[in-house]
């Protein structure tokens, strides 16, 4: 490493002004592997206990553990150097989530404590990254101070959460988690003062995470076919099926969400932002349940594993409809974009559809009708083409 790279201050990044494409870097890439083993541990507690309080547990452990990702995305967007400052920062992160994904296993249980440090920890770390960026530059000082205010009272919350017994605790971690989320919405005004984020940048590392959950999918068909021990007939169809399911999503996500700009106002991109929330937990929810489908060797499923795939196909179809109206086409052809995000409502009613009419049937032929829908949604997108044009993308964060 060239002695000027060695240790730098962090600046304010302008490759957008100056119209400078970014692509993920080797060190983001090697990051993410860390949360890989995260949304595993999660995706396999959650096919283990598909039921209500499954649920709730995959969801509140799955969205501090993606709030983490979001930090470290939008700081590196924001003031990325890579130089053995910012190296060092992100090894230090790693270290913390992988601590989250040690404790995620009991995350509500006796983990939890062990959860919380962990959260603590890689939080702190995240708002000295801000407090620092501020420091070196004065530009983004307001942004980087309300950041550090806001994030420092969650974490004064999860701290006081490591003293008190449960379910009071979980309170507080909910609480902390909705400030984080409200935080970056009180900066808008502030930012469009500052330089743009990265137009190219940040859709791939949205992408990129988007295949991290994707990948729970094709590890569901392996472990639902492992359990079974043998490779019958319905194991190997329910699992042509369950990866076509997950092809299919992916075909969606990256032909009409990832390929496309957000329309031109924060707002757009604050909800295109928070929608990802909504798609990877359904995403995630869909992998999980393929492993239940692959797993039940034809059989009937429970009422459980059952709303599992058919809810979270139904929320994946919502997410998808959601982003046509946060996509910059929609202001060229807002007709053809209400058309879509009506294909996608369409879709989710359908998926919700089948699992009341097919709650007695195989798990084959469940998992046959979910296909299907979404292998129809892609031949709408044949059909209808694509004319959205690209526009600026707005900041955020």
């Amino acid at each position: 490493m060239a002695s000027k790279l060695f240790w730098q201050r962090p600046q304010l990044r302008t490759d957008e002004t100056e119209n400078k494409e970014r692509k993920a870097t080797w060190l983001e890439l090697f990051f993410d592997l860390v949360f890989v083993a995260v949304v595993a541990q999660l995706s396999h507690s959650l096919a283990a206990d598909t039921t209500w309080p499954g649920v709730t547990k995959f969801v509140l452990l799955f969205v501090p553990v993606w709030w983490v990702w979001i930090g470290s995305t939008f700081y590196n967007d924001r003031f990325e150097t890579d130089d053995v400052s910012h190296r060092l920062f992100a090894y230090l992160q790693m270290i913390a989530v992988a601590s989250l994904a040690f404790h995620v296993h009991d995350g509500l249980g006796a983990s939890s404590v062990g959860f919380a440090i962990s959260y603590i920890a890689v939080r702190v770390i995240i708002i000295v990254m801000w407090l620092r960026g501020g420091h070196h530059s004065p530009e983004a000082r307001p942004l980087t101070n309300r950041y550090a205010i806001g994030f420092s009272i969650s974490v004064a919350l999860w701290i006081v959460s490591i003293f008190i017994p449960p379910p009071f605790r979980f309170v507080l971690w909910a609480a902390g988690i909705l400030i984080d989320i409200i935080t970056p919405l009180t900066t808008l005004e502030i930012q469009r003062k500052m330089p743009k984020l990265s137009t190219s940048h940040l859709p791939e590392r949205f992408g990129l995470f988007t295949i991290i959950v994707l990948g729970e999918s094709i590890v569901g068909v392996v472990a639902g076919a492992s359990e079974t021990h043998h490779m019958s007939v319905p194991v190997a169809v329910t699992g042509i099926l369950g990866l076509a399911l997950s092809f299919s999503m992916w075909w969606l996500y990256f032909d009409k969400v990832a390929s496309r700009r957000v329309k031109p106002h924060p707002w757009w991109l604050a909800t295109w932002v928070y929608t990802h929330l909504f798609l990877v937990l359904s995403l995630t929810g869909i992998g999980s349940g393929i492993l239940n489908v692959v797993a039940h060797d034809g059989a009937i499923l429970s009422q459980p594993a059952l709303w599992l795939i058919c809810g979270s196909v139904a929320l994946s179809f919502v997410t998808l409809g959601l982003f046509e109206f946060t996509l910059a086409g929609a202001y060229e052809n807002p007709k053809a974009a209400k058309r879509t995000a009506g294909f996608r409502f369409a879709g989710a009613v359908l998926a919700m559809v089948t699992g009341l009419v097919l709650g007695s049937a195989s798990s084959i032929a469940v998992i046959s009708v979910l296909a299907a829908l979404a292998i129809i949604q892609i031949a709408l997108i044949l059909f209808e083409g694509d004319s959205e044009k690209e526009e600026d993308m707005p900041e955020l964060a």
